[in-house]
């Protein structure tokens, strides 16, 4: 075989080569081209329906993350803020019962004539419950069967100032009044007596017994 055969082989399979690889290249940008025009019409996706889907489940636009956290943190506060007032309310229910309680109990020592125990259960109920009516009305009742008019009518000018529907309060300060008016100008008759007669014990006794009457 000559240097010339030899050649023009090579040359010939070169040029076969050549042809090949251009229709593979002109094959390949056709492709390119065909998938170029069809791929974004077949991901051109419709959001509507998506969005449309979202919504029949509670999910908007609205529900973002910070949106939710934000409305979870004021949910809870709310809740916090409502469980706080119902147990203000709980603990203010639970003071009243107990100062109507005390109150009851003191009641049925008055009846008995248990006035010292009257006025201590008298006194548990007005630290429960300072706004009780009934509690100043008893303890004004006893202290002026006591004959104590000073605190009777300390008792009820507190039993005035809260709310009620007893007339008979109005009433009653204007008795004492007028006793305590009274009893104080015997004090001063009695203090100008014994002042003159010391010895008198009579009357020395009936000053000591006014002073107390008149006592806070």
């Amino acid at each position: 075989m000559s240097l010339l055969s030899t050649t023009e082989g090579f040359s010939k399979k070169k040029k076969i080569s050549i042809a090949l690889l251009s229709i593979f290249s002109i094959i390949l940008i056709l492709g390119l081209i065909y998938l170029a025009r069809a791929v974004p019409t077949a991901t051109n996706i419709d959001f509507t329906s998506i969005r449309k889907n979202l919504s029949t489940q509670g999910i908007t636009a609205k529900s973002k993350p910070e949106a939710e956290m934000k409305s979870l943190f004021t949910k809870g506060f709310e809740q916090t803020a409502h469980e706080k007032q119902v147990s203000q309310e709980r603990a203010a229910y639970v003071k009243e019962s107990r100062a109507r309680i005390y109150v009851e109990n003191a009641t049925n020592d008055y009846y008995r004539e248990n006035y010292s125990e009257a006025f201590r259960r008298l006194e548990r109920a007005q630290s429960y419950d300072p706004g009780n009516y009934l509690a100043a009305r008893l303890s004004a009742q006893i202290n002026l069967e006591l004959r104590r008019y000073k605190r009777a009518y300390d008792d009820l000018e507190r039993a005035r100032q809260i709310p009620n529907e007893d007339d008979t309060v109005a009433r009653d300060l204007d008795v004492l009044r007028k006793i305590m008016r009274y009893t104080r100008s015997e004090i001063d008759i009695l203090q100008r007596h014994v002042h003159k007669n010391p010895g008198d014990a009579l009357a020395s006794a009936r000053l000591e017994e006014l002073y107390d009457q008149m006592k806070d």
